[in-house]
């Protein structure tokens, strides 16, 4: 699936190149990459629908939302409505369990930036919540004990994502306290 995802990535980046740029004569037809977006989309709607493990769902459903956000090539509102149904799924299995591992929260973040539901609130409040403990977490350094650089990137991009998606700047303080994991 990791493969699937890095394929999401990239293709996206190189439609995106390809359409804002008019670069269909140096790296090729950009119906041939609308397609193969169009073709990773419904193999990962298929990943989703064997996978169990929510983590491993939302780590999906970010990929979906990556294809349909980051690029105009997937302009199916079918598809569009799956993608959120999927994210609503995953968001309330994972409030139900309390999970909030940085995939989930990732779903949570787009999911809050594209859609509005009446379960926003509840949505918003675990994720705010859940930064809030991050920061409680954080040393006199701005450092994480236990946690890898990685993580530690991880929970910045979702502050980061609370600034600029949701129009939050109550981590920006945080996230310039932090910047030895920029590094």
């Amino acid at each position: 699936m990791q493969e699937l995802l890095s394929c999401a990535e990239k293709y996206a980046s190189l439609y995106m190149l390809i359409y804002v740029d008019s670069l269909d004569a140096k790296y090729g037809d950009r119906r041939i990459y609308k397609s193969r977006l169009n073709d990773i989309f419904t193999q990962l709607e298929l990943c989703y629908a064997h996978e169990t493990d929510l983590t491993e769902r939302a780590r999906i459903v970010c990929g979906l939302f990556h294809i349909i956000r980051e690029t105009i090539a997937v302009i199916d509102r079918e598809k569009y409505l799956h993608c959120h149904q999927l994210c609503y799924q995953v968001i309330k299995d994972s409030l139900a369990r309390s999970l909030s591992t940085i995939p989930v929260m990732k779903c949570i973040a787009d999911y809050l930036y594209t859609c509005s539901d009446d379960e926003d609130e509840q949505f918003h409040k675990f994720f705010i919540s859940q930064l809030e403990t991050w920061v409680k977490e954080l040393d006199d350094n701005g450092c994480w004990k236990g946690i890898s650089s990685d993580e530690a990137k991880a929970r910045l991009e979702l502050m980061d994502m609370n600034s600029y998606m949701l129009m939050d700047d109550s981590f920006i303080l945080i996230l310039r306290k932090c910047s030895s994991y920029i590094e």
